[in-house]
């Protein structure tokens, strides 16, 4: 076995997410809700990093979607103004 095809078969075994997983991630990633004092880069950070688990998959999220989960899960505007 040549060390390309023991890494193609080590990828197909490990590199993909089980349904399982990834609906764990697209689910974690989709009910995030920013809180007040809680890190804003974090928040934000969490999103980006939760959507490359996802591709290739049908969960993964394009730039646009991923712009509207931020914004979904911010506090509506009249909570900032308390």
């Amino acid at each position: 076995m040549t060390a390309k095809e023991l890494w193609d078969a080590l990828e197909e075994k490990y590199g993909k997410q089980s349904l399982t997983d990834s609906e764990f991630t697209f689910h974690s990633m989709i009910s995030r809700r920013y809180e007040d004092g809680q890190s804003m880069t974090a928040h934000v950070n969490f999103l980006r990093e939760s959507n490359p688990q996802l591709t290739n998959t049908d969960f993964h999220q394009s730039n646009r979607l991923m712009v509207y989960h931020l914004l979904k899960s911010l506090p509506p505007l009249g909570s900032l103004c308390e």
